[in-house]
Order: structure tokens, then C-alpha cells, then sequence
């Protein structure tokens, strides 16, 4: 269930967007198309593809491009860990202990292994406990909850910069997490403005990440 909203030889930007909002899937947190088409719409109104342009040349070929991969949930169908910029529908959960009837039903669902049962000391009864560093904000123990007892305490995109394949691969580098489509947006156009000040002849996002070091990455955009 992907898709690709934007593309063509002569286009600088490449979109891969998992299609989870046109299919009904299970897993959907947040729109992925519908921030694509944000995204690709922001993009022409600030002539970004100007800033990183290269010097014209027409076919862009596809090592060139600049990739944009989003996807509405943590699964990441649409594998934007590998692209210069990775957006991740995420949902941040919260336990309500009173409400836990210790069925153990978030604990079989969890993928992660990030919750479990754990007893209370005051009056032995057991309790789910989230392991946040564990968990990947996928948002399924919210759905296997009988009692409601955890909730969601918040949606948003995550976003990673400097993923890429090649002779060299690496995952992209989270940067933010959970922020609405509205900050994105605008975190993405200060981004793409410092990558093209930055870059040396046709680097990659990635090269330029690397040299500069994502602490001053994260430092001069304020991010």
C-alpha cells in the first residue's frame, strides 16, 4: 500500500507515501497522502526545488533526487527510514492504572515487549507498566484495551533526516518528535533552506549530516 504522489525523470523531489488512509488500514494513525499533498504544494509555492537545482541538468537521475518518505504508523511500509527526509505517524499512549483489570491483553499484543505486569506492593494487585523506551508509539495496545484503560495522549509526525542506500547505507536520524502537520511543514522549508546553504557541490543529505554532526544539525535549525 504505497504510493508515489510525485516523481518524473525531471523532477528534483521524490515522494513515497504509504496509501493506509485509501485502504482502510488497521495500523493508520495519521494521513500520509494528505500530508504529501501539504508537502508537494509547499514545495512549489517556495520554489524549493530551485535551492538545490542542479545547475539544470534534466533527466535528475534518481541518486540525485531528493527523497521524502511518510508513513502513517511506526511499520513504515513506505520505508522512509532509508530517504532524506522520514516522517512517522506516531501516537503516545498513557496508562491509567485504576482502570487496569491486569488482563494482560496489551502485553500479548505488544510487538516490542514494552509492557508488562508488575504488582502493586501496597495491595498486591498487578498493573500494567509501558516501558517507554521500549515502545514505538504504534498505538495497537490502545485498540486491545478491554477497560480503556490506556489512552492516547498524543499524535503527531516524527521526523529523520539523512537516511539513503548506496555504498554506505544508514537509517535516517530522528530530529522531532510528534509535532503536527503544520509545524513540519515549516520545520521542513527552515531544513531544506540550511541543507542547500550547507551542502558542498551535489552532497546527499546525509553526507552533509555526517560531516557536520547532527548536534549542530539540530543546534543551528533549533530544532
Amino acid at each position: 500500500m504505497i504510493e508515489n504522489l510525485a516523481g518524473g525523470s525531471n523532477s528534483l523531489f521524490e515522494f513515497k507515501a504509504c496509501a493506509g488512509a485509501k485502504y482502510a488500514c488497521p495500523n493508520l494513525i495519521l494521513d500520509s497522502q494528505e500530508l504529501a499533498s501539504k508537502l508537494e504544494k509547499q514545495l512549489a509555492e517556495e520554489d524549493l526545488a530551485s535551492l538545490l537545482d542542479y545547475q539544470g541538468t534534466k533527466p535528475i537521475l534518481p541518486h540525485l533526487k531528493f527523497k521524502i518518505g511518510i508513513a502513517g504508523c511506526p511499520n513504515g511500509c513506505s520505508r522512509p527510514q532509508i530517504r532524506d527526509l522520514s516522517i512517522l505517524g506516531r501516537m503516545r499512549v498513557e496508562m491509567i492504572v485504576d482502570d487496569c483489570v491486569s488482563c494482560g491483553e496489551c502485553v500479548e499484543v505488544c510487538k516490542e515487549e514494552a509492557i508488562e505486569l508488575k504488582s502493586n506492593n501496597t495491595n498486591d494487585c498487578q498493573y500494567a507498566v509501558i516501558d517507554n523506551s521500549k515502545c514505538l508509539d504504534c498505538g495497537e495496545c490502545v485498540k486491545s484495551c478491554p477497560t480503556e484503560a490506556i489512552k492516547v495522549k498524543d499524535k503527531g509526525w516524527s521526523l529523520g533526516i539523512g537516511g539513503k542506500m548506496g555504498r554506505h547505507p544508514q537509517f535516517a536520524t530522528e530530529v522531532v518528535d510528534l509535532i503536527d502537520s503544520e509545524v513540519l511543514l515549516a520545520k521542513l522549508s527552515k531544513l531544506l533552506k540550511y541543507y542547500a546553504k550547507q551542502r558542498q557541490d551535489k552532497e546527499k543529505l546525509a553526507l552533509v549530516l555526517n560531516r557536520l554532526g547532527i548536534n549542530r544539525f539540530k543546534e543551528d535549525l533549533n530544532f
